[in-house]
């Protein structure tokens, strides 16, 4: 009976082993397939800091209105689509309840809003 019990054993940790192994071997793949990806200098990309676009964007909120906060903003990675803004804001104000404005930075520079 031990005997038994030492050979399922074995068989067990031998599984486990294997089992490891190809996990390890897995995982060594998808990180080197990461690594590879992250390697290509070929674009160089310039992402819009939100300090230097949000005296822009505060600008335009207070045409809109004096009391303009900001509630939100994003910058967006650059691409080749024109169309495609580079940083939001969405404004608030205390003295209108229900009312709020998103200010576009366009990739020409000029400022819009909705």
């Amino acid at each position: 009976m031990n005997g038994s019990i030492i050979s399922i054993n074995s068989r067990f940790n031998s599984e486990l082993r294997m089992n490891r192994h190809w996990w390890l071997g897995f995982l060594a793949i998808a990180v080197a397939a990461g690594l590879g990806g992250c390697g290509n200098g070929d674009l160089p990309v310039s992402v819009a800091s939100l300090r230097e676009t949000l005296p822009e964007l505060e600008q335009a909120a207070a045409l809109w209105r004096q009391d303009a906060y900001l509630m939100t903003a994003e910058v967006r990675i650059p691409s080749d689509d024109p169309t495609l803004w580079v940083a939001v804001g969405g404004f608030q104000s205390p003295s209108e309840d229900s009312e709020s404005i998103l200010v576009f930075l366009e990739q020409d520079g000029s400022v819009t809003s909705k």
